[in-house]
């Protein structure tokens, strides 16, 4: 399983990530700087990029 994970430096966001990481699930976490999450079409476009390094996320989680 992959996730791809927004706004995981907040308090949920890093309380989900640390969950995931120790049940042995891929999180891909993009900061701030990487992605705009109030801009659709960058939203798209980051799920493209990281979908690269993973196959296919199974889930987007936004923690924003």
């Amino acid at each position: 399983m992959e996730v791809l994970l927004f706004g995981s430096t907040g308090g949920l966001g890093r309380a989900l990530k640390e969950q995931l990481l120790r049940r042995g699930i891929t999180v891909i976490a993009p900061t701030r700087n990487e992605v705009d999450v109030t801009d659709l079409s960058k939203v798209a476009g980051a799920i493209c990029q990281f979908s690269e390094r993973v196959p296919r996320p199974t889930a987007v989680v936004n923690c924003t």
